[in-house]
């Protein structure tokens, strides 16, 4: 069943709920091991800090960015947005008006300047 822009965006009501979804959809990972090979958590800390992968071991304490080795890696978008901005584009919704409107100028500013979209 296709969702509409509306349903996606009550669907995906912060960037907890996107990063679950996209790893639903297999495009973030659902599950990681650091260099030292223990099982990482995801974090999303509220303190403005980017959500990132760490190591549970003490002694290790490795962090890797969601974004390393996706799609994502090197997008300053956030997930919610990214998500919202690809269904747009999808369905030929991609007029910069549109985009400036419902995603914010700084979503077009990003997503034209970075080639992956193309």
């Amino acid at each position: 069943m296709t969702a509409s822009f509306r349903e996606l965006c009550t669907r995906l009501s912060d960037e907890d709920t996107a990063i679950r979804f996209l790893q639903e959809k297999g495009i973030l990972h659902q599950q990681r091991l650091c260099t030292r090979s223990h099982a990482m958590k995801v974090t999303v800390e509220r303190n403005g800090k980017a959500p990132r992968w760490r190591c549970r071991k003490a002694e290790c304490k490795t962090e890797v960015s969601l974004r390393t080795g996706t799609w994502f890696e090197g997008l300053k978008l956030d997930f919610r947005t990214a998500v919202l901005f690809i269904y747009s584009w999808s369905n030929d919704y991609c007029s910069t008006k549109f985009c400036s409107k419902e995603l914010g100028s700084t979503a077009i500013a990003s997503a034209y300047g970075n080639n992956s979209y193309r």
